[in-house]
């Protein structure tokens, strides 16, 4: 079939077969017709993406603000780097030489029209690189390495670490917060690395809440794959040392008692939370049943750490003189056999 396409071009395609050519059983798939031809297919777009963005004139003006105003070299970029991840998944190899390029590439962008718009009063010098203004969740991107943190490049990431364990924690802060922990266990593999060369899981970075608490609060087990995937972040999390007294705290206004009502949920109890109404939302008996078996495991390990089922209530109430303090208004609720 490879053979009779000779020298055929694709000039369009409509977002829907787009959308279906890149999920990964159909790109697997799409590999196996080049099986053993010099020729990958994500390589080719990811290097046509790059070729496309230096016949690019740089765009005068330019505001960073993708659903007012898209940008073609912004669009551009990212396409080029979701192309590398599909490289990455397919030959098992970090794309640096492309991503190199691709560096070299946006910078020139970035210089050309004096940095993206808006710029915050700072100098090209303050924002030092040209992923400064965008919006990585915990900060400001800072170079190629943070891009490839949020676009999931795992074997550029993971090099990366290999190269200078230093970046294990900053891989790791980026991960947790941006990546997505997907039914292909995407980013399982970086947060092992990062934990196997000393990343703290208990650091806070991100609002007030460590790795350890932003995979609590993002635990969304809504199937049996995914169950399993937080299910390995979080026994590796436990034997990296997580916190047993870091859950999670929400803050409710209550009408009934006229008031604010802060919860701290300890980490067992968020867990048994969201994998039991995981289960209780299954179809099928078999699944609830699996999910329930993942959970039943993570219990044990929680508790063999020295994890609590617990939660604490607080209200907020005002002094005379008007300051506000906190008042316990609920001991503790324990279980320990849960």
């Amino acid at each position: 079939m490879v053979a009779e396409a000779g020298s055929l071009e694709v000039h369009f395609l409509h977002k829907s077969v787009i959308d279906f050519l890149e999920q990964p059983q159909v790109w697997e798939t799409l590999d196996g017709f080049v099986e053993g031809l010099d020729f990958n297919a994500g390589r080719a777009l990811a290097v046509a993406s790059l070729r496309e963005l230096k016949a690019t004139l740089p765009e005068l003006g330019m505001v960073l603000v993708e659903d007012n105003e898209p940008s073609h070299v912004w669009y551009t970029l990212k396409r080029a780097l979701q192309e590398c991840a599909l490289v990455e998944e397919s030959t098992g190899e970090a794309q640096e030489m492309v991503l190199d390029m691709l560096d070299e590439v946006m910078d020139y962008h970035w210089r050309c029209i004096g940095g993206w718009r808006p710029h915050n009063a700072k100098s090209l010098d303050e924002m030092a690189h040209w992923s400064y203004q965008f919006d990585c969740g915990i900060g400001h991107c800072d170079s190629m390495f943070t891009m490839a943190c949020l676009f999931g490049l795992q074997r550029y990431v993971s090099q990366a670490v290999e190269d200078d364990p230093r970046k294990a924690q900053l891989a790791l802060e980026h991960i947790v917060v941006n990546a997505a922990i997907d039914e292909r266990g995407f980013s399982l593999d970086i947060i092992e690395l990062c934990l196997k060369h000393g990343a703290d899981v208990n650091r806070q970075f991100h609002k007030g809440l460590s790795p350890w608490q932003v995979v609590l609060s993002r635990c969304n087990p809504r199937t049996v794959v995914l169950s399993e995937n937080f299910a390995m972040v979080v026994h590796r999390m436990l034997d990296a040392g997580a916190d047993m007294a870091s859950g999670l705290e929400e803050v409710i206004f209550s009408p009934e008692h006229s008031g604010n009502f802060r919860i701290q949920r300890s980490p067992l109890e968020v867990l048994r939370e969201r994998f039991l109404d995981a289960a209780g939302g299954q179809s099928r008996p078999s699944s609830a049943r699996k999910i329930n078996m993942i959970l039943k495991k993570l219990t044990r390990h929680v508790i063999e750490k020295g994890g609590l089922y617990h939660h604490t209530v607080e209200k907020q109430v005002a002094c005379l003189d008007g300051v506000m303090i906190v008042w316990d208004i609920a001991d503790p609720v324990v279980a320990r056999e849960v």
